[in-house]
């Protein structure tokens, strides 16, 4: 509920405005760690050699976006010893300092202490015989014994000390998940996201905010797509006892914008499973990967090598393509075109390096990844090409792309004749790893474990080439992953790869992507945009990121959501994301819908977002941005909002207002609640919630401006009647 009663401000508050502006610094990071709040706090030692104060350490802290530690538990206490037993934050016996205060005029010695943020003071390590007011010492500090101690000593504020340590929480904590980066060159379009270990999908606005969601009783299985008609098309994970293996879906269902089921497909069953990806096609029909059950008998009757039968049965990939009724209208199985060279008496004996357009049952060898186990192929994407009428699968353990014909009938698509290429179901183009049919050696291998092999759109920058997600794993050290782009060589008017080489070209890729710390060992795509730059999804890493041609990173996303969503400031884990295809502003599926966004996914609860983020927003004059104040355990409670031209701090007691004083700062808080600060004090709602707007005047003249706000809450029990303090939301009035 929004108040439009005139209200007068705390004293305190209004004695804020009158002080001046401080310094700010960049803000760190430091250590993260479990608080018994339930959140995540982050803990950063800093070293002064010349000697600090108290003040002057509690000024840094909030400067670099933190404060002086609150300590509330030994096992925080000893977590932050950890972090400075060294030398180099001590002066002899005494360490650096904490947030702890004695309240002016408390009873000496131990009387009044408190921390310089509202946390209770229930714990406390003094060292023996301490406090003891000496010098009328009235701050903490580590210390207080013979050399390095993990208890506290008390001192005077003015004492110089070696250093301090500085905590974060709440709306001081570094953004780890959701949108931690969006630059003028990104391409801003509308990117779905299906978290791994969620039943929900998500339509995400370029600022990570939610547009649309899909809930479902199903974990993916694992691929999901928004189609041109607005609906859902997505897979989903059922139990089933034979194909329990990464990937494994069984379920496709499409569901309406409003979340709605208009139709499924089961494939799950003893013999038979979906998994990975599907694809719908130009004609309405769906194209399924799935997995069918060959067993010992088959294997060995087929000429697999009995040393690679670990599992005693194996598991070769087929692609179907299904109807709107679910019938099976064409199918293509990956064991009518097997080739070995191990059996003479069996009817695919014969020269592996003779036919490239045959799969090598015995292939991977012994000590590669996927040798000998069930799950032979492990492809994990399908893809189809409407000019070519050509599907594509992404063969992991193969570490190969395979191009097959689509034109076939399923009679001819298991046999080595018919269709457009005349080559019935044959493989009619490989990539990444020529030693899979003798046409190469280890060395020439391109491809290390790949995910989500795809044609970029004939109409987008490097249309016709293909993109592939390196993984990476299997590479000879170090392990890294990346993008490669690759130009084929140009089929005949039949759709045939020439070759004029044992193995098929290119020798090299035409673009590569890879960064320092970007290893996905599992899961993960890659995308082409309409600006040229290239969409990745780091998926085993939980990251999605836009890279320029030259590699620079314009935009980034930590997933948020593992089954339920993360906290901002929390260490993601368990957030990992298949792929994370982004959609253009243009496309069909948007066409009269409400595209209005929410909140973002992560929860954050105490902390002001300007226009749905935490992130910096960019807006240009004339226009407004939206406010929404979110401070969870402040239900009821009167709230106001402030902005300022500059930044800085402004101090109340010990703490700070993360914002700089200047004219405009007391223009927002003259309590009109009117253009250009509307509903800029008012009641939070009962779960701490309120929404106001700063309207941006229509003036060129404030071009290039950086807007800083932040809010603050009424608290008759804080300290001068104020109780939370927000976080710093920059806006740029764009040029």
């Amino acid at each position: 509920m929004r108040s439009s009663t005139r209200r007068t401000l705390p004293g305190a508050a209004v004695a804020l405005i009158l002080l001046p502006a401080l310094v700010t610094s960049a803000r760190g990071q430091g250590t993260p760690r479990l608080h018994q709040d339930g959140t995540t706090h982050w803990y950063e030692p800093v070293a002064v050699p010349a000697g600090i104060t108290w003040q002057a350490a509690n000024l840094a802290a909030h400067a670099a976006g933190g404060y002086l530690a609150t300590i509330t538990s030994s096992q925080e206490n000893d977590f932050a010893f950890g972090l400075i037993d060294q030398p180099a934050f001590w002066y002899q016996d005494e360490g650096p300092w904490i947030g702890g205060v004695q309240a002016f005029r408390s009873q000496e010695p131990d009387g009044g202490w408190i921390w310089g943020e509202l946390e209770a003071f229930g714990f406390s390590n003094w060292a023996p015989g301490l406090p003891d007011d000496a010098g009328r010492a009235d701050r903490i500090h580590f210390g207080g014994g013979s050399g390095r101690e993990r208890t506290w000593a008390d001192a005077p504020a003015s004492r110089r000390l070696g250093g301090y340590l500085i905590e974060r929480s709440g709306p001081t904590v570094p953004r780890t998940v959701g949108l931690l980066q969006r630059e003028s060159a990104s391409f801003d379009g509308y990117t779905l996201l299906a978290p791994i270990n969620s039943t929900s999908t998500f339509l995400l606005d370029p600022r990570g905010r939610v547009v649309n969601d899909w809930p479902s009783t199903y974990l993916p299985g694992i691929s999901a797509y928004l189609l041109p008609n607005g609906n859902l098309l997505r897979t989903g994970r059922v139990i089933n006892e034979k194909f329990l293996i990464g990937g494994s879906g069984g379920i496709v269902e499409e569901r309406s914008w409003q979340g709605q089921l208009v139709w499924s497909r089961v494939e799950s069953s003893p013999t038979s499973c979906q998994h990975h990806d599907v694809r719908r096609l130009p004609n309405g029909n769906t194209l399924l990967l799935c997995w069918e059950l060959k067993t010992r008998q088959d294997a060995f009757t087929a000429g697999r090598d009995p040393q690679l039968l670990t599992n005693g049965e194996l598991f070769p990939d087929k692609v179907i393509e299904v109807d709107a009724a679910g019938a099976v209208v064409w199918e293509w199985h990956a064991w009518d075109h097997l080739i070995q060279d191990r059996d003479p008496t069996k009817a695919n004996y014969g020269p592996v390096s003779a036919h490239p357009e045959l799969i090598d049952l015995n292939y991977p060898p012994p000590g590669r990844v996927g040798s000998g186990i069930n799950d032979w192929m492990h492809s994990n994407a399908v893809t189809y090409n409407a000019r070519l009428d050509q599907v594509m699968i992404s063969v992991r353990h193969f570490n190969e792309l395979w191009i097959i014909d689509h034109s076939t009938t399923s009679a001819e698509a298991a046999g080595h004749t018919g269709g457009r290429s005349g080559r019935g179901g044959d493989i009619l183009y490989r990539w990444g790893n020529p030693e899979a049919y003798r046409a190469g050696s280890p060395g020439d291998r391109q491809l290390f474990e790949q995910h989500d092999t795809q044609w970029i759109d004939h109409d987008l920058p490097g249309g016709g080439n293909i993109l592939v997600f390196d993984n990476g794993l299997e590479r000879p050290s170090p392990a890294f992953s990346r993008v490669v782009e690759i130009t084929p060589p140009t089929p005949d008017t039949r759709g045939n790869y020439p070759r004029p080489t044992p193995n098929w070209g290119p020798a090299l890729p035409t673009w590569t992507f890879q960064a320092p710390g970007f290893y996905s060992m599992f899961v993960g795509g890659a995308q082409r945009l309409p600006n040229g730059n290239t969409l990745v999804c780091s998926g085993w890493q939980g990251v999605s990121f836009e890279v320029t041609p030259q590699g620079r990173i314009v935009w980034k996303y930590v997933c948020p959501m593992r089954s339920t969503p993360l906290l901002q400031g929390s260490v993601p884990a368990s957030n990992q994301m298949f792929r994370t295809p982004r959609y253009a502003p243009g496309y069909a599926a948007f066409a009269g819908r409400d595209l209005t966004a929410g909140d973002p996914i992560e929860r954050q609860d105490t902390v002001l977002l300007a226009d749905g983020s935490s992130t910096q927003h960019v807006v240009t004059a004339g226009t407004h941005v939206s406010l929404a104040v979110r401070s969870a355990a402040d239900g009821g409670r009167i709230y106001f909002v402030a902005t300022s031209a500059t930044s800085g701090l402004i101090g109340i007691d010990w703490r700070f207002l993360r914002i700089g004083y200047d004219p405009l700062l007391y223009m927002s808080l003259g309590l009109t609640n009117a253009r250009p600060f509307v509903n800029y004090f008012g009641t939070l709602d009962a779960a701490g919630r309120a929404e106001a707007t700063l309207v941006i005047p229509a003036m060129a003249g404030l071009a290039g401006t950086v807007l800083h706000s932040t809010f603050f809450v009424y608290d008759p029990a804080g300290r001068g009647g104020i109780g939370t303090l927000g976080n710093d939301a920059a806006v740029l009035i764009d040029r």
